[in-house]
């Protein structure tokens, strides 16, 4: 588990660190003609001495390139041994003020929340850039909303009836589906148990997530096209109820779309697919699991027809 933890987070923070990707790209680069150059030489019998000579000028010169650039990779790594916690972009630094305060606020839960958003950005050392603060604001204010419409003593009265059970919070609320899953998502678990949230925009770009009960989920684009969250986004007005199995972990999802923006001729509408992640009731309420993965390139299924590039825990290291 630990390997797998170590590639997963490597992995990903490839996907998201320029500096990291441009030195493997450039040690990859250097391997790669050097490979080219011995190929020439052991091969070419017949080669003219001053060809054999530049060949192993080059050589030589690319191994010392070579040398370089492992020794700086090697550095780079040495001073930021946590992936994990390498915050590189405005999202990542949201997902690091939540995750300090545990996804609640309990601040903004009662009357006049709305006036201590700005105290509760001010004082966390999460949010470094100006982009990070405003996409904290945007939540939190939302988060305000929702606590007004759905307040916490009536969920947990709801809870207490009805379990995590959105669409029976929603009937007995009178709140729409999106807002039960973001309260649900945001309370403390003595309340509501582990629960998980994914959201993603139009384009698939995941712009919120909370991972619970072993379920990866990677730090932007790419995940799992399996996932029910793409299909509600072809699919706006259907909500979806599947288990998933990915690995070890077992999870009963979720899908709902809220549209933000309803559909006009001379414009598209503009839809949110959430994803709630709970725990997984077993086969006998929910039908049997569907297997899924986070991404393609760390995905264990063979076969699978929505795959978009190689798993490199198929092929190998």
């Amino acid at each position: 588990m630990r390997l797998e933890d170590t590639i997963k987070a490597l992995t990903d923070r490839v996907s998201h660190d320029p500096h990291l990707a441009a030195s493997l790209h450039e040690v990859i680069s250097t391997v790669t003609a050097i490979r080219s150059t011995a190929s020439i030489l052991a091969e070419t019998r017949a080669l003219e001495p001053e060809w054999q000579n530049r060949f192993h000028r080059n050589l030589d010169e690319d191994s010392l390139r070579l040398a370089t650039g492992a020794e700086a990779l090697v550095r780079y790594l040495e001073a930021a041994p946590d992936a994990r916690a390498d915050i590189k972009s405005p999202h990542d630094e949201l997902h690091a003020f939540l995750e300090e305060h545990g996804f609640h606020f309990p601040a903004l839960e009662s009357t006049g929340g709305a006036a201590r958003i700005e105290a509760l950005i001010s004082r966390t050392g999460r949010l470094e850039t100006d982009a990070a603060r405003s996409l904290a604001r945007d939540l939190l204010t939302r988060y305000v909303r929702d606590a007004a419409r759905l307040p916490l003593s009536v969920i947990s009265g709801a809870i207490a009836v009805h379990g995590t059970a959105p669409g029976a919070i929603a009937d007995v609320t009178g709140t729409d589906m999106a807002t039960v899953f973001r309260r649900l998502a945001m309370l403390p678990e003595a309340v509501a148990g582990p629960v998980g949230l994914v959201v993603c925009d139009g384009s698939g770009t995941l712009t919120l997530r909370k991972p619970v009960l072993g379920f990866d989920i990677p730090r932007s684009a790419g995940a799992c096209a399996l996932w029910p969250l793409y299909e509600v986004l072809a699919r706006p007005g259907t909500p979806l109820r599947l288990r998933l199995r990915q690995g070890d972990a077992r999870v009963l999802a979720l899908a709902v779309s809220d549209t933000l923006v309803p559909a006009r001729f001379d414009r598209p509408g503009v839809a949110h697919p959430y994803m709630l992640l709970l725990p997984d009731p077993g086969r006998e309420v929910a039908g049997p699991a569907r297997e899924v993965g986070m991404t393609c390139q760390l995905c264990p299924l063979s076969d699978c027809e929505a795959r978009r590039e190689p798993s490199i825990l198929e092929s190998g290291f």
